[in-house]
């Protein structure tokens, strides 16, 4: 529901596959035995400079979690988790650049 109109009207866009870090926290806690093995991980809320407003919870991979920053550049990627289904997850997008 839009907060602004409440009105339920959908439509879907391409966003940006950069975005930036807007809040996170780490987990170090296994809530279901699925996910013990990635201890510790981060959960992210990553909003995209080029669509205000617009945020989404993902985890950022491929970085030691004491070296997350607010703010921090990063870029979408997508992980197959089997049975045909990706969750969009992100990297630093320095990890990116620098591996290229």
């Amino acid at each position: 529901m839009c907060f602004a109109c409440q009105s339920c009207e959908t439509n879907y866009v391409e966003a940006p596959s950069e975005a930036r870090v807007y809040s996170y926290t780490v987990v170090r806690h296994a809530s279901h035995p699925a996910v013990e093995k990635m201890l510790p991980y981060v959960v992210a809320v990553v909003d995209f400079p080029d669509m205000p407003g617009v945020r989404l919870i993902t985890n950022l991979t491929d970085i030691d979690s004491k070296k997350v920053s607010i703010g921090m550049r990063c870029t979408l990627w997508w992980d197959d988790i089997g049975d045909g289904m990706f969750l969009p997850r992100f990297r630093p997008l320095d990890a990116v650049t620098s591996a290229a």
